[in-house]
């Protein structure tokens, strides 16, 4: 999921390279109006999303997508992650987050990186994902 189309078209030839048409789907939109339609809300096993924003963004916007059961899996460095975790700790409640586990990993010889995965346990409020206005105006705030 992405909201640039160009991002998108690369992504659709790459996984046309790797014959990954019947396994992968490249959509062009933004994801939390998308949390909030029938043919995506609550419909993957895992999620995932690099580069977005905080910990706290990105939860809101990826949870809603996953089934119950399913994972969040966020890259972070280990330098504002427990600071992160903290911020986030009301919206994981919200929702219905489990902290499953954190393993660091080494890219180019960068040892500051940081996969840290949450179970869904519930069903998400529909109340979530909000706007995107509502959601920037509270991680502003941190």
């Amino acid at each position: 999921v992405d909201s640039i189309g160009k991002k998108c078209k690369f992504l659709d030839e790459a996984v046309a390279a790797f014959n990954l048409e019947k396994r992968v789907e490249v959509i062009n939109g933004r994801a939390e109006e998308m949390g909030q339609l029938k043919q995506y809300r609550e419909k993957f096993d895992v999620g995932t999303a690099r580069a977005v924003g905080t910990l706290m963004l990105t939860m809101e916007l990826v949870v809603p997508l996953l089934k119950v059961q399913g994972y969040f899996i966020a890259q972070k460095t280990h330098s504002r992650i427990k600071e992160e975790i903290e911020e986030s700790k009301i919206i994981a409640l919200a929702l219905k987050l489990m902290s499953r586990q954190s393993k660091t990993f080494e890219i180019d010889g960068l040892k500051d990186n940081l996969l840290v995965t949450w179970q869904k346990t519930g069903i998400t409020a529909r109340t979530f994902p909000r706007s995107w206005k509502e959601i920037q105006a509270d991680n502003k705030g941190l």
